[in-house]
């Protein structure tokens, strides 16, 4: 298949992989989204690795155009060994947004269930390769993030116009139900850093706070942290302007955090506005080292002024940050170590962006997706047809371009 006739036009400082060593592996939801406006649902919202398998997210919970409300989702698993996708349930959910490893085993939080309203889902996988699903969760509209910390497990809840969070010490059997506010913000993510655990709230636009009641916009806060038991406090001190320093910031658009990773001693994790309900625009990568009061330590990551950072991996020492610069993707890298200093990897032309990636036995696989800029007047154009691609960069490939960029490099020092 040929994958690409851009140009090869090469970002800074990095040799542009020839298309013709990007290799297709399938559309594994091109069965279950074919064509028109369903499109969109095949987004790979996700890519996760487990069990020597990569899961795939799809689907869509936006409830306007294209493609709304586009559940169930098959959970479908791409086996690298055997080259094989595998359909290993369904979620009575509208999106796949996110996978979770925790204690060793793969969590899907429920995005938008498509059963009634009475609780909120969550599904784990289990040593035979089966789903089961936990309907444990009281009055969760949306389940956006899921973690586990101090032996309890934690869920970032949208309830009906109000942000929560739930939280278990049997692993989801019984939850206590804690509203983060009295705002309807929606608990996005969790960040966790220096052996504390951070609610991320979205960071609402004014526009949207003056329609608020009194009681709503009152101490009105973003991140809250945990102390113990179900206790969480307000951190009115992280505002916008510290979580997302050195942007210039769009103040009609409400913000959130997501593609949060823990590093050692560190986190990282990408600023994005908020976009057709549940999905997200990026606009900036960054780094935590310390959110303590007054001692706040974040900086943003340093990036060509086009680039769009969608996703974030971590492999051991090595750190990478997927980047579209409208023409090519680009792999950034960086190692525990060095947090600062960050250099491209490899790109390669493309015709769309990558929402996903991850990494096994040193090979790189791409979900490819692609986006709107109004939920109500979008065009079929918008839509990709290349959208839920699953596309492969093997570890012989990129480390010949790795190679001659530092040749290229020594004969011109």
């Amino acid at each position: 298949m040929k994958y690409s006739n851009y140009n090869n036009t090469s970002p800074t400082s990095i040799k542009l992989l020839p298309t013709q060593v990007i290799k297709y592996i399938g559309n594994p939801y091109k069965n279950y989204y074919r064509n028109g406006e369903d499109i969109f649902s095949r987004n790979i919202w996700d890519m996760h690795t487990y069990d020597g398998k990569i899961f795939l997210g799809a689907g869509n919970s936006a409830n306007h155009g294209p493609s709304p409300n586009a559940g169930r989702v098959p959970i479908i698993s791409y086996d690298t060994k055997k080259g094989l996708f595998k359909k290993e349930g369904i979620v009575a959910e509208e999106q796949i947004n996110i996978y979770r490893t925790i204690n060793n085993e793969l969590f899907i939080p429920g995005h938008d269930a498509t059963q009634n309203w009475s609780f909120g889902n969550f599904y784990k996988r289990l040593r035979n390769g089966t789903w089961k699903k936990y309907r444990t969760i009281p009055k969760a509209l949306h389940l956006y993030d899921i973690a586990y910390f101090n032996k309890r497990l934690f869920v970032g809840l949208g309830l009906n116009r109000q942000g929560a969070v739930g939280v278990s010490s049997d692993m989801g059997r019984t939850w206590n139900i804690i509203k983060i506010g009295n705002s309807p913000s929606r608990v996005y993510s969790f960040l966790e850093l220096e052996n504390t655990l951070f609610a991320i709230k979205s960071f609402s636009a004014v526009s949207k706070r003056k329609k608020w009641s009194k009681v709503q916009r009152k101490n009105y806060f973003s991140v809250a942290e945990y102390q113990s038991g179900t206790n969480f406090s307000a951190r009115f001190d992280l505002t916008p302007q510290v979580m997302f320093p050195n942007t210039k910031l769009n103040l009609k658009k409400s913000k959130k955090i997501i593609r949060t990773k823990k590093i050692t001693t560190s986190a990282i994790y990408i600023g994005a506005y908020t976009a057709n309900d549940h999905h997200s625009l990026p606009f900036g990568a960054y780094i935590a080292s310390s959110l303590h009061v007054k001692h706040t330590n974040i900086f943003k990551i340093p990036l060509p002024k086009n680039y769009v950072p969608w996703d974030t991996l971590l492999k051991g020492e090595n750190i990478y940050l997927l980047c579209y610069d409208r023409k090519n993707i680009v792999v950034m890298h960086t190692t525990t170590a060095n947090l600062s200093q960050w250099n491209p990897l490899f790109s390669f032309a493309s015709p769309t962006f990558a929402r996903s990636f991850e990494m096994v036995d040193g090979n790189f696989y791409f979900g490819l997706g692609s986006d709107i800029k109004s939920s109500k007047q979008w065009s079929q154009s918008e839509l990709h047809p290349q959208t839920g691609d699953i596309i492969m960069l093997n570890a012989k490939d990129i480390n010949t371009a790795k190679r001659n960029t530092e040749n290229d490099r020594n004969n011109y020092n």
